[in-house]
């Protein structure tokens, strides 16, 4: 008994540090303003290390280590949506946990970070998002019906207001690729 209850407090040590970075990042960034892509995959990591505690074994998350260029931003919370969004259609398997792979891409021919330039897609500067490990139901479910397509769709649209380069879905037959523009530091409203 007093085993089971030092871990569990251990386990709480470790989880309120992230849980307070998470909460400060939502509160700090609720008007939805762009953010440094440091300062979203910083988000993202914390965020991973708390889904890690709830769902253990269910989700691995990979992150480039550091962003080349300080300048580029991007929307808050788009990977906690991503995450969501891949969460929710998809059963959770310890034997296989969904991976999402995040690779920048700079728009520059050798400029990838943190993964292969085979699935890049679009021109310009993203952050490229591969999901893999989506359950037995596979890509084909993800992203659909009413209330998982609003979050995503809700995703196009906003960034639809900042870019005129869309946020991209291609759906391949063991994964899905999301490409999300980034934005320079001398964005405008559209």
């Amino acid at each position: 008994m007093m085993l089971s209850l030092l871990q569990g407090f251990t386990l709480g040590e470790e989880y309120i540090p992230y849980g307070t970075e998470v909460s400060q990042y939502q509160l700090e960034h609720q008007s939805g303003e762009p953010v440094t892509v440091q300062e979203e995959l910083a988000f993202t990591r914390s965020l991973a290390i708390l889904l890690e505690v709830c769902f253990p074994r269910k989700l691995t998350i990979n992150l480039p280590a550091k962003v080349s260029d300080p300048h580029y931003l991007m929307l808050p919370f788009t990977l906690e949506a991503l995450v969501e969004a891949a969460f929710q259609p998809n059963p959770m398997d310890d034997a296989e946990p969904l991976v999402m792979d995040v690779i920048l891409s700079t728009g520059e021919t050798q400029g990838t970070e943190g993964g292969s330039t085979a699935c890049l897609l679009t021109e310009g500067p993203a952050l490229t998002v591969l999901l893999s490990h989506l359950g037995a139901s596979g890509p084909q479910v993800f992203f659909t019906g009413d209330d998982k397509q609003g979050g995503v769709a809700g995703l196009q649209q906003r960034y639809a207001g900042f870019t005129s380069r869309p946020l991209t879905i291609n759906y391949e037959a063991h994964r899905v690729i999301i490409q999300v523009p980034l934005l320079s530091s001398e964005f405008r409203y559209l």
